[in-house]
């Protein structure tokens, strides 16, 4: 009787002790997304003229400066644009010799983001300006207003441009991953917490987050943007590129 209970005894620690594990892996495992996403701030390059694709000087993902040219337009003019011709030449070379000095000052940190823009608001005000050079056509180079890396070139030698068409797309700065969790697994995510993010198009290659903020939920859960600890530079990434994310509690 007495090796009976003992039996029954030690079976129930058993199943009490595997219950524990059991719950001890539940809990203490991961937390992973619904669903993930590279997430990357984008700076629009615009035409500015009506004109022909004479030099691009970029493609996708090659690194640009600011005041790097992206592209040189040759423009067509007719005579009734043709006033002023004298004053519109100089301010147009001016506004140039500025922003070109500005941007270096910029990119030194001499002057301020502000002022920067102020130049560059300056450049694209002249640049928009129609001023006849007594010929048929005249060249006008398009400027990166921002550093980083082409994301889309959208245009080619010999083709036609307008001035609001946009010739480029430049993605600015580190990526981020927006991350989406359940309500319930999101609950348990707080600033600061490190990811483990594998990029579905890099899957040989593997990184890690910072959490950086945690939103409530919306229909597709609840988002959770974590910074990117290494450096992707040399990764070819977009806007939406697929991510798994795996947050440990």
């Amino acid at each position: 009787m007495v090796s009976k209970k003992i039996t029954i005894s030690f079976a129930l620690i058993v199943i009490t002790g595997l219950i524990l594990i059991g719950f001890s892996i539940l809990y203490n495992k991961p937390l992973e997304t619904v669903s993930a996403s590279i997430n990357m701030d984008t700076e629009n390059i615009f035409a500015n003229f009506n004109g022909k694709i004479k030099e691009f000087n970029y493609k996708d993902y090659d690194n640009v400066k600011i005041g790097d040219i992206i592209a040189t337009i040759e423009v067509v003019q007719t005579e009734e644009f043709c006033k002023n011709k004298t004053v519109a030449e100089n301010k147009q070379k001016q506004a140039v010799a500025e922003y070109e000095n500005a941007a270096i000052m910029y990119k030194d940190g001499v002057i301020t983001q502000e002022e920067y823009d102020a130049s560059l608001d300056k450049l694209r005000k002249t640049q928009s300006q129609k001023v006849c050079t007594g010929e048929a056509t005249h060249t006008e180079n398009i400027y990166a207003v921002k550093a980083g890396k082409i994301y889309y070139a959208n245009y080619n030698v010999g083709d036609t441009t307008q001035s609001e068409d946009v010739i480029a797309t430049i993605a600015t700065g580190q990526p981020q991953i927006y991350a989406y969790f359940s309500p319930k697994q999101a609950k348990n995510i707080k600033s600061g917490m490190v990811g483990e993010i594998s990029i579905i198009k890099y899957p040989e290659k593997q990184f890690t987050g910072i959490v950086k903020s945690v939103s409530t939920g919306d229909i597709m859960g609840n988002l959770v943007i974590l910074d990117i600890n290494e450096e992707v530079d040399d990764l070819n990434l977009r806007n939406g590129d697929a991510a798994v994310v795996r947050i440990s509690k």
